[in-house]
């Protein structure tokens, strides 16, 4: 017996995050509103917003948003003709609210750059690297088989404090590559097919990116859209897959929102059968890496919402999950929030027993089915830190991205 996930899931594809408000703006003169924005039962602090614009978003160059008794600005910038966003910068307390006017600005600040050279596409913070997404096909050490090149994927991330928290071409697991999603146990037209494990080539390069078909820069966030291409050695393509990634800077994390939807473009349903692993994947950090005698510190330690470890966190579903260690830089970390809004949810978490990576498996629960012509969509906040993980923090980071400030 298997479970459908695709009934519920026809969704456009569009850049947007849990954080759409429920908003009414009220026009004060050309091109100026006045909104209040409404904390909520939750402390806010730092949040990320992001709000549909009623009417559209005609005006073509900046906005901001001024408290209308401090007069401090925030930074607005226009994600796309119905929708800004911005960071919550000032603290607003549990039961509280505070008004704001949001008008155009007569000032450009880009901050959240993106850089794309044809082979990486680099998104940085000022003068700070963020992170590399892979465009074009990377290569296996020599000493490898062709078989593991691989691209669309991101690697390197980084902490806030500029340690490298991800891994690619892992010694030891070279078909592992930073920040990736592969399913790895399916059936299709009465086939095996192994997106993941590039070593058993069923699947061609099994997961490949096509097209870039979108950056973004400003002065609140960074990100790109792009293309994968999921495909089996026998019968071609599978799946038309769109990453959907925006990057923030918060001072002490590094925020990254990717959404995942993936489109069987066939006419056979794909069945992604009930295993062990699969999924979006995490990497970590070489220095975490035991088969690694060049690189490797010190094993990786894990964290969950639920306050458990490596040894009884596998097949848990926590709301959130955290990795983190020594690197270069001092202790650093990642952590991956899994959204409300996921199949599944929260969904199971495979944590390798010795190896530094772990991942999102909603087929732990049971095999699952994408039919032809549906979207399976997935959405992750993932964090990056430096230091032992905050648990009063990231605690309070999942409950601000789970139940978005409303505005009104």
């Amino acid at each position: 017996m298997y479970i459908s996930v695709n009934d519920p899931i026809k969704i456009p594809r569009m850049r947007y995050s849990p954080f759409i408000l429920c908003l009414l703006l009220i026009s004060c003169e050309s091109n100026q509103y006045t909104l209040t924005i409404i904390a909520g039962e939750i402390d806010r602090n730092g949040s990320i917003v992001q709000f549909i614009f009623p009417g559209g978003v005609a005006h073509p160059g900046d906005w901001e948003l001024v408290n209308d008794e401090t007069a401090k600005a925030l930074p607005v910038q226009k994600v796309n003709d119905v929708e800004l966003a911005l960071i919550l910068d000032e603290p607003l307390e549990a039961n509280t609210e505070r008004s704001y006017t949001l008008r155009q600005s007569e000032k450009s600040v880009i901050t959240m750059l993106a850089y794309n050279n044809g082979e990486d596409l680099e998104l940085k913070s000022g003068d700070n690297p963020l992170l590399t997404f892979n465009v074009a096909t990377d290569y296996p050490p020599k000493d490898q088989p062709q078989y593991y090149r691989r691209s669309g994927y991101i690697h390197p991330m980084y902490s806030p404090g500029g340690a490298i928290v991800s891994d690619g071409f892992p010694v030891g697991h070279t078909h592992q590559h930073g920040v990736f999603l592969a399913w790895v146990n399916t059936t299709f037209r009465g086939d095996s097919t192994d997106f993941w494990n590039q070593q058993l080539e069923t699947g061609t390069v099994t997961v490949a990116h096509k097209e870039l078909s979108l950056t973004s820069a400003g002065s609140v966030f960074t990100g790109f859209s792009q293309e994968l291409a999921h495909s089996s050695t026998k019968h071609g393509q599978v799946l038309e897959e769109w990453w959907d990634v925006t990057a923030f800077d918060l001072d002490d994390y590094y925020v990254f929102d990717l959404i995942s939807s993936q489109k069987n473009i066939t006419l056979d349903t794909l069945y992604i059968n009930k295993y062990h692993y699969g999924g979006l994947a995490i990497r970590g950090s070489k220095m975490w890496n035991y088969a690694d005698s060049l690189s490797f510190k010190d094993s990786a330690k894990v964290l969950t919402s639920e306050g458990k470890t490596r040894v009884e966190a596998n097949h848990t579903r926590p709301l959130w999950m955290a990795m983190y260690g020594a690197t270069e830089k001092g202790v650093a970390g990642i952590a991956v929030f899994d959204s409300p809004d996921n199949f599944r949810h929260p969904q199971p978490v495979r944590v390798h027993p010795e190896m530094p990576y772990f991942c999102m498996a909603p087929m732990v629960e049971g095999t699952m089915s994408i039919a032809p012509d549906a979207t399976y969509q997935s959405r992750y906040r993932i964090v990056t830190f430096d230091g032992q993980p905050n648990v009063r923090q990231l605690d309070a980071m999942w409950a601000d991205y789970a139940s978005p400030v409303m505005v009104e």
